[in-house]
């Protein structure tokens, strides 16, 4: 007897025109859906796709031993079925061939197959965590003792009492370290951190990045004390006593609310002042010894709110002129900041060569290096703003596109992924799908 499956996995299933994405809880059946799909491809009479031509990238070793496992099972059961179907005999004959791995193996054997066209030894060691973690340290160490020798106008030794805690520089150690693993996260590290540099040449808070943070923050909770008050508004309906005596002042409360945040979009300083001088209109008086759930309900609720506005001045915490003057002030420490984590990357990286040995930020790059080749106008292959993700992102996004360098020539390419445990996957995955929806030319289809 078949499987039954259900509406929505039949769907995922047969679906075969555009990019898929199922979202779905764990246990819910994904990859057994994501294997159905892949016999389906692999059998289909019109356009049969071969086993050697799949890319199935998955976030786990186990999960790839999982994955293969019940494609080859699935492969011996329709062979009982039909033992002289010779396409299928095929199939399971290639299915070791298949590429069915995790990100850093794809990466890994992509860089390793083509390290003619990178310029490396195809021998190079992959670190293991502690050791990367001891050689940053070493690495870091010794630049930050020849800054010190080599600090001439005082810029670095002012970084470093703003950086450290007492005497020990191990503070600052930490975080360029920290920086520069942070960076090595994203497709193109430098121009990450430059990015950073670049939120100190705007003075305006209004246009700031942290302005504009703070500012949806603030009015993300004008909108929850609006929507709360409605609520007061309409358990009130059902009290007739309570609504007479506080009904007015709750809509004064959203009247309030309505203007702060005009306040807010408007003008900075104006806001603050604002939040600053809030008054608010005192409740009226109910029947002595009247009592109610309604009438103890609205007055818990309007005094959590006033407590929750009475925060806003600690967050808009200063003032427009007030602002301009720390981002002048901060923009010469932040370059040099950002100039020592630069730094910091290349005498690493000059100390893995020496060893000839690399991490997996090193592998990702240069995976990212051989699929996103130049498109003959100054650009590259895939046009991605390099703040939307991170390396593994981009690389993906790369390797799904029909224009690769490397070898590889999916008709179909697979993401398996529990995106309901793994925020990262899930992001992933979805950025995945709208590449091969943005291009015309994608083939590829993805599920999780």
């Amino acid at each position: 007897m078949g499987v039954k499956w259900t509406t929505d996995q039949q769907h995922a299933i047969e679906c075969c025109k555009g990019s898929v994405l199922v979202s779905a809880a764990a246990g819910s059946g994904k990859t057994t859906v994501l294997v159905e799909r892949v016999i389906r491809r692999l059998t289909d009479e019109d356009n049969p796709c071969s086993a050697e031509d799949l890319l199935i990238v998955t976030f786990t070793r186990a999960a790839t031993a999982q994955m293969r496992e019940k494609i080859g099972a699935a492969i011996l059961k329709r062979l009982s079925e039909d033992p002289t179907d010779r396409h299928l005999r095929r199939q399971y004959m290639l299915l070791p061939f298949a590429k069915i791995c995790t990100i850093d193996s794809f990466c890994n054997d992509l860089v390793r197959e083509n390290f003619h066209a990178l310029g490396i030894s195809p021998d190079y060691s992959l670190l293991d965590n502690e050791t990367a973690v001891i050689m940053k340290n070493d690495v870091c160490e010794a630049m930050l003792e020849r800054a010190y020798e080599e600090d001439s106008d005082g810029s670095f030794s002012g970084l470093s009492d703003m950086m450290s805690s007492g005497s020990s520089d191990e503070d600052f150690a930490k975080l360029i370290i920290k920086m520069y693993d942070i960076s090595t996260a994203y497709p193109f590290p430098d121009l990450w951190l430059d990015s950073l540099i670049e939120e100190y040449s705007q003075p305006d808070i209004n246009k700031s990045c942290w302005g504009g943070i703070i500012k949806k923050y603030v009015c993300d909770m004008l909108d929850y004390c609006v929507s709360s008050s409605n609520d007061m508004m309409a358990a009130m309906e059902s009290d007739p006593i309570v609504a007479d005596a506080y009904g007015a002042a709750v809509q004064s409360d959203i009247n309030m609310y309505a203007e702060l945040r005009e306040k807010v979009n408007r003008d900075w300083d104006e806001a603050l002042e604002a939040f600053n001088t809030v008054k608010y209109m005192g409740l009226g008086r109910v029947p002595k010894g009247y009592e109610s759930e309604t009438k103890n309900a609205v007055m818990t609720a309007r005094k959590k709110l006033k407590d929750l506005l009475k925060k806003v001045p600690n967050i808009m915490c200063v003032s427009s002129g007030e602002h301009s003057e720390d981002v002048r002030l901060m923009r010469g420490p932040v370059t040099k900041l950002i100039e020592l984590v630069k730094q910091f990357g290349r005498e690493y990286s000059a100390e893995k060569d020496k060893m000839n040995s690399a991490d997996f930020s090193d592998i990702l790059h240069r995976a990212l290096n051989l699929l996103a080749v130049s498109d003959g106008s100054g650009g590259y292959m895939v046009d991605i703003p390099f703040k939307t993700g991170d390396g593994r992102d981009i690389t993906l996004r790369c390797a799904f596109s029909p224009i690769v360098t490397g070898g590889i020539k999916s008709h179909y390419v697979c993401v398996a992924t529990d995106i309901t445990q793994d925020i990262d996957a899930q992001r992933l995955l979805r950025n995945s799908v709208e590449l091969a929806q943005d291009s015309s030319r994608a083939k590829g289809e993805f599920l999780s």
